[in-house]
């Protein structure tokens, strides 16, 4: 809008709310006094538009000192105040404009807005009665005089006023839910659950209505009242899986998680209830059993997700949820099998991505990996994590020339995210390594320090990175041992504390690290197998180093010096 029609549309506003008494007039004509004051007026709610408040404000109380009788300069004067939070003086003006002239219903308004502002609730209820007494059909007043009344601590009369304006229109939801809250806030249960009633009388197929009632009468421990309510409910809409869910929990309140969720099975086959409502009721049961693994409630879980494959073929986020709970019973393999129909059905649904992501990445199927992440950067071209794992597949594929600049990339998109760049920069470090640039590796690590000094998983990656090029291992051992102070029992900072010690020849006291690792959920690293094969075969074991050189092939690391050591039973360093 230009400045010409802005100017325009004050000298309207100025019209619109500036009334000259008819004293004023001499002949049909304004006096010049009057004129001058209106001029004044305009030019005071043209700062007012500009954002010039404080000109305003000296025009606008200009105007008032000319003209005390000028109710319209007061009312913009409260307004100008009361965005200024000022509201001492907000309250002062208003109140002038509403006794300038009484029946202005917008003053009167404004002015109960300025009470409520200074916590002054008996003088808006005030207002609003006699809003109500001038206007008895806006329903509006009603509603504010009710809510007024309500924070004075009146609530026997605001429960009057909302009888009152329910005997003019009727029964309707808003009134019977305020009624209803008020009575409960009183302690009276009786006529609160009078107000539902009343509400599902009127309107008896409303299945919402109903449900207002079921909850209230669970929340009053009145469980059969609740079912009753929920049969009715299902007599209404039999596919209402809201009352069916909560007959479900009832029936069966003794019942282990478990055993509840095998009496969910009428509702899942059932095509005609909602699959998003059938996923909401069993998510908190998926997210309890990965918390705690329980693998009863996963199996449970998955049967009712095969279910909804039968029943709802062809969903992407039926699809996720099977690759969730594949996932949580173990099952890896067919989860990403499920996350890949997952992304194809459906792309649009980030977190699937990174799950796909994260699974390909345990299950060292990097091929997948960099398909993937490569098919996302286009999807998602500002999401890290997609460079990230990107430049962990290039990477465990020895592919440094594509796996390093992603990585890179990926750094630099963490932003102000410190906990993301310190992990991206230890992948970094660990990527510089393996690829022979020693240089970069420390310089990448030391820059990781910085941001994080102490991180246990910065000082394990430092030290794995020395231990590995064999050199300044007594500063790789006092990191790892920095590490282990902090994370103790962590089987990857165990295995690097055991591969320093063997990389400085003292392999009896490597020993006990690298069982601890193992015990700690290290026989899954395929790294720690490596080097604990290779301490064995130290130790003259060649059986044993052969047997540790295959888990940690089977787990996916198929590197040619591995395949090599187990073919000729023989270490290569």
């Amino acid at each position: 809008m230009n400045f010409s029609i802005k100017c325009f549309l004050v000298f309207l506003a100025g019209f619109l709310l500036y009334h000259p008494p008819a004293t004023a007039q001499e002949d049909g004509r304004f006096s010049e006094k009057k004129i001058k004051e209106q001029e004044l007026y305009i030019e005071a709610s043209k700062f007012k538009l500009l954002g010039n408040l404080d000109k305003a404000t000296e025009l606008f109380l200009e105007l008032l000192k000319k003209d005390r009788q000028n109710d319209a300069a007061a009312y913009e004067l409260a307004r100008i105040y009361a965005d200024q939070n000022n509201n001492r003086e907000a309250l002062n003006y208003a109140k002038q404009a509403a006794t300038l002239d009484p029946g202005n219903p917008w003053y009167k308004r404004f002015l109960a807005d300025v009470y409520q502002r200074n916590n002054l609730f008996h003088e808006a209820a005030l207002i609003y009665e006699e809003l109500v007494s001038s206007a008895p059909s806006d329903e509006f007043n009603y509603y504010k005089w009710a809510y007024y009344l309500v924070q004075d601590g009146q609530t026997e009369k605001a429960l009057q006023v909302y009888n009152d304006l329910e005997s003019r229109i009727g029964i309707n939801e808003e009134l019977s839910r305020r009624k209803h809250t008020l009575y409960l806030g009183i302690g009276d249960a009786q006529k609160a659950e009078q107000e539902l009633l009343k509400l599902t009388e009127a309107y008896p197929d409303n299945t919402d209505y109903l449900h207002l009632l079921a909850g209230f009468y669970r929340q009053m421990d009145k469980p059969q009242a609740a079912k009753a309510t929920y049969n009715k409910i299902l007599e209404i809409d039999p596919n209402d899986s809201k009352a069916f869910f909560a007959l479900s929990s009832m029936d069966a309140p003794g019942a282990d998680e478990s055993a509840f969720l095998s009496t969910l099975d009428p509702v899942f086959q059932n095509p005609q209830v909602d699959l998003d409502d059938k996923i909401k009721e069993i998510i908190p049961y998926a997210e309890k059993a990965a918390a705690t693994n329980d693998q009863a409630m996963a199996r449970e879980l998955l049967r009712l997700a095969a279910i909804l494959d039968r029943v709802h073929p062809g969903q992407a986020k039926v699809c996720a949820l099977n690759g969730d709970l594949l996932y949580i019973t173990g099952q890896k393999e067919k989860a990403l099998q499920r996350y890949r129909q997952a992304v194809e059905l459906d792309e649009t649904v980030y977190s699937v991505w990174e799950q796909l992501f994260r699974i390909s990445l345990e299950t060292a199927d990097y091929t997948s990996l960099v398909f993937y992440t490569e098919k996302a950067m286009d999807l998602y071209p500002n999401q890290a994590m997609v460079y990230f794992y990107n430049g962990l597949g290039y990477c465990r594929q020895e592919n440094y020339d594509k796996g390093i600049p992603s990585l890179e990339q990926a750094q630099f998109m963490t932003g102000k995210n410190i906990p993301l760049k310190i992990q991206v920069l230890t992948q970094l470090g660990m990527a510089y390594q393996q690829a022979g640039n020693a240089g970069k590796c420390d310089q990448t690590f030391e820059k990781a320090l910085q941001l994080s000094p102490g991180n246990p998983m910065v000082l394990d990656g430092y030290s794995f990175a020395l231990a590995t090029r064999g050199e300044a291992l007594d500063k790789a051992l006092d990191m790892i041992q920095q590490a282990n102070e902090q994370l103790p029992g962590n089987a990857r900072i165990e295995a690097t504390y055991g591969w320093v010690l063997y990389k400085q020849k003292n392999y009896e006291e490597a020993l006990p690290w690298f069982q601890q690792a193992l015990n700690h959920g290290g026989n899954s690293d395929a790294v720690a197998l490596e080097h604990f094969g290779d301490l064995l075969y130290q130790q003259e074991d060649i059986d044993q180093a052969v047997e540790y050189w295959q888990k940690a092939l089977d787990q996916g690391f198929h590197s040619p010096r591995l395949q090599k050591k187990i073919a000729d039973r023989k270490l290569y360093e």
